[in-house]
């Protein structure tokens, strides 16, 4: 979908960018909302429109609860790359690119990624549905939570099998809506 704004600048909205965070972080986010707000702040500083929100989950929401779903927009990355054609290729397991660059369109190392997430989209419980592994609802450095991984495109770019102390520095995923 192609438009142009009122300054006569061309506007393509067949997309929404997805970027990994240039900044690290505690599991002490703030919790979700707080979370965002490090996205959507990262995102304005670097010119990029629209509403961006954190790939993570809580014990209460996540992103298949959170998120626009999108199946006529493609999830690219700040520097172009395609991520996958729309939400439910997002969701299937795999992704076309490792989401490793960051709002700036610089390339990031590859580490892990705070989530608590599923590549499905959903709140990872592992086996037990107690034990959360988002530290504390992003709030607190003294439990685990669950992560993924900036160099994957498999299953493991949303959630790797172990968990990590919350004292630990990641970045985080943000999605624009």
């Amino acid at each position: 979908m192609i438009g142009i704004d009122a300054s006569g600048n061309i506007i393509c909205n067949d997309f929404k960018s997805v970027f990994v965070t240039s900044t690290t972080h505690s599991g002490n986010l703030g919790g979700l909302a707080g979370a965002d707000t490090i996205c959507q702040n990262l995102a304005t500083s670097a010119g990029l429109p629209g509403t961006y929100m954190a790939w993570l989950s809580d014990r209460t929401d996540s992103p298949s609860t959170r998120f626009t779903k999108y199946n006529d927009r493609r999830y690219i990355l700040t520097n172009g790359t395609t991520i996958a054609d729309n939400w439910t290729d997002l969701t299937d397991g795999s992704i076309n690119a490792p989401i490793s660059i960051n709002e700036n369109q610089d390339t990031v190392q590859e580490s892990g990624v705070w989530t608590n997430t599923y590549a499905d989209g959903t709140r990872y419980s592992q086996w037990d549905p107690t034990n959360y592994y988002d530290c504390g609802n992003w709030t607190v450095t003294g439990e685990t939570g669950a992560r993924g991984y900036t160099g994957s495109t498999d299953t493991t770019w949303s959630r790797q099998t172990s968990v990590i102390a919350c004292f630990t520095n990641y970045p985080i995923y943000c999605f624009q809506q």
